[in-house]
């Protein structure tokens, strides 16, 4: 049996530079711009994400943990993407 030990995890905000970055989550529930998926329309930092699977890059609308995911970030300011940890 394992006992892990520390101050349980709450969250956090990050905030993502114009252009492009490359972003990922180890845990779940996963790094989210602002909700649990993304919809290109709905969005107005948030320009495209993309995955690379199967030989290519795919355009995606949702962050799977222990995956990578390039975003663009486009507009006149930065970007803040949150981490829910309840």
């Amino acid at each position: 049996m394992y006992r892990i030990f520390g101050k349980p995890f709450l969250g956090y905000t990050h905030t993502l530079p114009l252009g492009w970055s490359l972003l990922g989550a180890a845990f779940e529930p996963a790094l989210m711009p602002t909700s649990t998926s993304y919809e290109p329309e709905m969005d107005d930092c948030i320009k495209v994400m993309y995955t690379f699977d199967d030989g290519g890059y795919i355009r995606v609308t949702a962050f799977d943990p222990g995956a990578g995911y390039w975003v663009n970030v486009y507009g006149s300011d930065a970007c803040e993407v949150c981490v829910d940890g309840q």
